[in-house]
């Protein structure tokens, strides 16, 4: 399903708060952020200013959550793609410091702005279609039953934004609080040069990490029933830290799921044995059977 309907809302401010909300690319938006930030720190009133734009954003969270909650004549969507305006809504919508001090969240928005201009650079290659994400997705459930077990209470919203990240081409981000699993994205950019492996296989690997990070609701938390795979198979990590075995995890679902299909990539399998490839892919056949 994908929805990339511009929000609008005329709530009557003088600040030009739809400049922030019409961002189009991370780059626009923190552009228009800074600028926000530039102001809410020289106007007297701060709390207003902050409170104006969180009024938009939760118009802006409202209507996704109307998006969540539609249930047309197809049946539920267990995952949606955005790009475009959305995209970079959902992005803000997902970093907005809810529950901060007024100075404090306005220091984390100027933050939010240098994060984005250090690792944001123009489209550097290709992106997955949403045709080819819907393919992925529709071939977990096939396998898996992966959306009907993990989203069927959440929807997965993907992000697909026009840039390239210094660092990767997909990223997975949750929010876990005290009270347990609240909300995830999961985020795709343009291929980078630096990086050969095919972005369908980094798509699984980030489900990966969103079936340890919903499953568990703690961060970087694998089920204990890995720990026999560590034993087994990756006997030389088992002093690793608990976020390298998720991503141990994540990359070993990544393998296991794309087995013996269109999107099995050679690098992650050369270092195991075919003993060792059994043990991995069982385990998540009885995970996956579990849930």
């Amino acid at each position: 399903m994908n929805q990339n309907t511009i929000i609008k809302a005329d709530l009557g401010v003088k600040f030009d708060y739809e400049r922030i909300m019409e961002s189009v690319n991370l780059h626009e938006l923190a552009d228009n952020l800074e600028y926000f930030v530039e102001y809410a720190k020289t106007t007297p009133d701060k709390k207003t200013a902050l409170s104006n734009l969180y009024k938009y954003i939760f118009t802006f969270k409202m209507h996704l959550e109307e998006l969540d909650d539609y249930d047309d004549d197809e049946g539920y969507d267990p995952w949606m793609i955005f790009d475009s305006n959305l995209a970079v809504n959902i992005y803000l919508e997902f970093h907005w410091p809810y529950g901060k001090e007024v100075d404090k969240a306005i220091k984390r928005l100027d933050g939010l702005v240098h994060e984005i201009r250090d690792s944001i650079i123009i489209p550097q290659g290709t992106i997955l279609s949403s045709i080819e994400i819907e393919q992925i997705m529709d071939f977990l459930e096939t396998k898996y039953s992966f959306c009907s077990k993990l989203l069927s209470h959440m929807p997965l919203h993907i992000v697909s934004l026009e840039h390239s990240c210094k660092y990767c081409h997909s990223f997975y981000l949750s929010d876990i609080s005290e009270h347990g699993f609240e909300k995830d994205i999961l985020i795709l950019t343009h291929t980078h040069d630096k990086y050969n492996m095919p972005q369908e296989y980094t798509l699984l690997h980030e489900l990966g990490h969103l079936l340890h990070t919903r499953t568990m609701e703690k961060p970087d938390t694998v089920p204990a029933s890995f720990k026999t795979v560590m034993e087994e198979v990756f006997i030389d990590e088992m002093n690793a830290t608990p976020r390298e075995i998720a991503e141990i995890f994540a990359n070993s679902f990544a393998f296991a799921a794309s087995k013996d299909s269109k999107y099995e990539h050679s690098d992650f399998g050369k270092a195991l044995d075919d003993a060792q490839k059994d043990i991995v892919c069982t385990y998540f056949d009885d995970l996956m059977k579990s849930i």
